[in-house]
């Protein structure tokens, strides 16, 4: 390594004096060009990603109005045999009273009305797109999570996630490992302390996936992301900024800022915005470029 500095700064000694500076631009002659090489910018299309924080539910609550519903069940379906008894007894030859009837009614709708609460209670709570609104579907999860093979989540996402989001991942922050939600759907209620999107996630059972659990999570997003790869070898750093430069013709060279917040698993950095494919960036010899803009003396 300080073999590679001490020749570079050689190179700048050697060079400086047939350099200069003007426009912003470095110009270089051509006898140094074999210090500097360039390729191509390529364009590239990835997968959005949102970003958030997951936390594991006690399902107790679920199970609670579980049961609630499923005994507000049973109490429509007796009191509305007995109004139906009812009405054939009173119709028939008046053996009950009236108000034996009307009580009945009364009875009936009142069940029905509490069966609605519940459901609706549900529904609030859940989201009406929570894949357990029906009980059938419900009876199954409800299963599911009585035998330790899933669990309940909820994931907030520090901003608003306007498309739609598939591949829903949670990840531990103790030992790393990766699980993948099997459903997930919009929360009715967003988190205050991080007012994006919020989603509720069913994912499966594992023992550090308890209740009370924190984790990470990210998603990827339907909508891609545009733009071109910066090389990892074209970036230099000044003063907490990463810059490369750009060809702009067989002697000239310009700084232009790299944003590093979209690295990629291949290497490099995908940028969005102010660079066009196939232009040429410099992947060796940035560094003595930066040097010479930097520390070239201005003139008189």
């Amino acid at each position: 390594m300080k073999t590679v500095y001490l020749y570079v700064i050689i190179v700048f000694c050697c060079v400086n004096s047939r350099l200069t500076l003007a426009e912003g631009l470095i110009t270089v002659p051509a006898s140094t060009a074999g210090f500097i090489r360039t390729v191509p910018l390529e364009s590239a299309s990835v997968a959005k990603n949102a970003v958030g924080i997951a936390s594991i539910f006690n399902p107790d609550a679920l199970l609670q109005i579980n049961a609630d519903i499923l005994v507000a069940t049973a109490a429509v379906t007796q009191s509305q045999t007995i109004l139906k008894r009812d009405q054939a007894m009173y119709d028939e030859d008046q053996s009950i009273s009236l108000q034996e009837l009307e009580s009945a009614k009364q009875q009936a709708a009142s069940d029905s009305v509490q069966l609605d609460l519940l459901n609706q209670r549900l529904v609030t709570t859940w989201g009406g797109s929570a894949p357990f609104i029906q009980s059938d579907k419900r009876k199954q999860l409800i299963d599911e999570l009585s035998a330790g093979n899933i669990s309940l989540g909820r994931v907030d996402f520090s901003s608003a996630v306007s498309a739609s989001l598939h591949d829903i991942q949670l990840i531990s922050m103790h030992s790393g490992n990766v699980v993948r939600a099997r459903d997930s759907w919009p929360a009715p209620v967003k988190n205050p302390v991080l007012p994006g999107s919020s989603y509720f996630v069913i994912v499966p059972g594992a023992t550090e996936w308890q209740p009370g659990a924190i984790l990470k999570a990210s998603a990827d997003l339907d909508t891609a992301l545009q733009g071109v790869i910066i090389p990892a070898s074209a970036i230099v750093l000044d003063e907490g900024q990463a810059w490369c430069y750009l060809q702009k013709d067989q002697e000239n060279y310009e700084r232009h800022a790299v944003p590093l917040d979209r690295p990629l698993s291949g290497g490099g950095y995908l940028v969005s915005e102010g660079y066009t494919a196939e232009t040429l960036v410099v992947i060796q010899g940035a560094g003595l470029l930066l040097s010479i803009e930097t520390e070239a003396p201005e003139e008189e």
